[in-house]
């Protein structure tokens, strides 16, 4: 984890975001990358285009929720995301998720976890739009629920685990600008 001193930076330039956001979404980048964000290239994904912190300053209106998830309301460009993702951590396919190195090892986990929990390890961060969500956060525990559910073509039924509630928690936030 960062130490408390980046965290304290990010808590104050972000007061919006709750603490648990910045915990699940954040606070990786900042350990690996630094802060503030736009000292790194790797946070150009975090940052959605935008060069500094005006992306996240437009991240508002927060709230948790039980979300039913519907691969259906996720915006086109995530749910290639999620095929990629399936196409590369359970078909073997080599993709640009291939270069993930950890990649197979966080999914099979994922499945673990949910198989066993019936939960997410953790909430999906989304951006809420009029009639989709972009997702911020969770393409791993997203591509491991659709798994699970059968909703990839060709999926194996012996992996099915019904039994996983469709309703998983997620944070959603409303942009006041639109990034993507």
């Amino acid at each position: 984890m960062p130490d408390q001193i980046d965290l304290d930076r990010v808590k104050k330039e972000l007061p919006h975001f709750p603490e648990d956001v910045i915990q699940i979404w954040l606070s990786t980048f900042v350990k690996r990358f630094g802060w503030p964000p736009y000292i790194h290239p790797g946070w150009r994904n975090v940052l959605k285009g935008s060069k500094d912190l005006e992306f996240l300053h437009s991240l508002q209106d927060w709230k948790i929720v039980e979300l039913e998830i519907d691969p259906a309301k996720f915006s086109s460009r995530d749910q290639e995301i999620l095929v990629g993702m399936y196409r590369t951590h359970v078909l073997g396919h080599t993709t640009a998720f291939s270069l993930m190195s950890d990649g197979r090892d966080r999914f099979d986990s994922i499945v673990n976890y949910m198989k066993e929990n019936g939960t997410f390890p953790c909430p999906i961060v989304l951006a809420a739009h009029e009639d989709t969500y972009d997702i911020l956060d969770g393409y791993h525990r997203m591509t491991a629920m659709m798994y699970l559910y059968g909703f990839f073509k060709g999926s194996d039924p012996n992996s099915l685990a019904l039994n996983v509630p469709i309703r998983q928690p997620a944070w959603i936030c409303h942009p006041s600008a639109v990034w993507w």
